[in-house]
């Protein structure tokens, strides 16, 4: 529906197991593709209760590409089930009886007899206009060799572990709960260098990374992959995902390492996602250094969930949310609901004191103020990596406050995570 809505082309067929173009018993045809015209949700109104009971159908509009030749199931131009609809809805649904290959059907009927679906999304970014339909961020870059490791970009893919971190990486943000996003790489256009030698395609692709909320450097290990690209010896690569709110990092390389050329990343979502190129490896001394010292450990906090919470007036389905404190800085998750929370909320903290604690909070989300259900010191010792602990929260007026589970990595190699 939202993909309809933004006057996006879709198409749907059935594969064919045998022959192509084969009419089948439900009088839809194989090997077509079929033209969705409409999506609608109605209401359907039966017995005595009608007036005070509906019940919500989802259906679908679909057009056969002969013009003829349409579908005789549940909700075709001649059954019974429309009569469940009141005359008014049907003549705004444009209801007809008549052999023009255009026909209704219920998105479960369809789901189950259609085996392939074609979105061809019209993106619409213009500035003027007044039913933009994505977001764009675009970036431009390059693979490029150098012969310190460190300033090589031109890493390769998975295949070389030594090297594959070495290549561009972007950040963006997902700031919804759930998000659509469609990434797109591009390469330069190299036929103008064919009269040298060259001017073949390279193959490229593109891996994105979930990552701390709060980073701002380079990846110097592999996190969680969320979704990737095939490589292909094309101008462009795109997969089209739905991405969860955060943090994520994309990785566009050549499948080969030592490859360099040009190229065109571009981002579309709902809302901006910030686009930036991550550029340093870490945090720079700067000229106040010698008075507030440098960052002399890294370390990465994960707060996976939490259990057991006390939740003041009893509430069976709360709404909290975690946060991370350290050194002065903060990182919280999403709200979510439930006494048995799963935050996932994962921060990455450059610190100067080591000695210090780190505070992890849990939040009752209120209208008016906020209640804190709990907080815990997390230790993390410098040195251990992927430690996961079970801690118990803690509050002044209960004896237990519930449990939360984190994992963390703690180094003095402020390029180790």
């Amino acid at each position: 529906m939202k993909a309809h809505s933004r006057a996006s082309l879709i198409s749907s067929a059935i594969r064919p197991s045998q022959a192509i173009e084969e009419v089948l018993s439900s009088g839809l045809v194989t090997g077509h593709a079929y033209s969705v015209t409409a999506i609608r949700n109605i209401n359907l109104h039966s017995g005595l209760l009608s007036l005070f009971r509906t019940h919500k159908l989802r259906l679908i509009r679909l057009r056969n590409p002969w013009g003829s030749g349409e579908w005789n199931g549940a909700w075709s131009d001649k059954s019974e089930e429309w009569k469940k609809v009141s005359r008014r809805e049907r003549e705004k649904l444009g209801v007809t009886v008549n052999d023009d290959g255009e026909f209704w059907m219920s998105w479960d009927d369809f789901c189950s007899h259609f085996t392939d679906i074609t979105l061809c999304r019209r993106v619409n970014t213009h500035l003027l206009s007044t039913q933009k339909t994505w977001k764009e961020e675009s970036a431009f870059s390059a693979w490029m060799q150098h012969s310190n490791p460190v300033k090589d970009r031109s890493g390769g893919c998975p295949n070389n572990k030594a090297t594959y971190l070495h290549n561009p990486q972007f950040c963006f943000d997902v700031t919804l709960d759930q998000d659509n996003v469609l990434i797109s790489l591009e390469q330069e256009d190299r036929r103008t260098q064919r009269t040298a030698g060259g001017g073949e395609n390279l193959p490229i692709g593109f891996f994105v990374f979930k990552v701390e909320m709060n980073r701002k450097y380079r990846l110097h290990c592999t996190p969680m992959r969320v979704t990737s690209s095939t490589y292909i010896n094309s101008r462009s690569v795109l997969v089209h995902t739905e991405l969860s709110k955060g943090r994520y990092v994309i990785l566009p390389t050549t499948f080969h390492p030592g490859l360099t050329g040009s190229f065109l990343l571009r981002v579309y979502t709902d809302r901006a996602s910030h686009l930036r190129e991550l550029t340093q490896d870490a945090p720079q001394p700067s000229c106040m250094s010698f008075m507030v010292g440098s960052p002399r450990v890294v370390t990465t906090i994960t707060v996976h969930a939490a259990s057991g919470l006390s939740i003041p007036g009893g509430s069976r389905d709360p709404a909290v949310y975690a946060t991370i404190h350290c050194e002065g800085k903060k990182v919280t998750s999403r709200t979510v609901k439930g006494q048995n929370p799963e935050f996932d909320l994962k921060a990455v903290f450059y610190r100067k004191r080591e000695k210090r604690p780190i505070i992890a909070q849990v939040w009752l989300s209120r209208w008016t103020r906020d209640t804190l259900l709990g907080t815990v010191s997390v230790p993390c010792a410098t040195g251990e990596s992927n430690q996961t602990s079970v801690l118990r929260l803690q509050r002044k007026d209960v004896t237990s406050a519930g449990y939360i589970m984190v994992e963390t990595s703690s180094s003095s190699d402020l390029m180790a995570l």
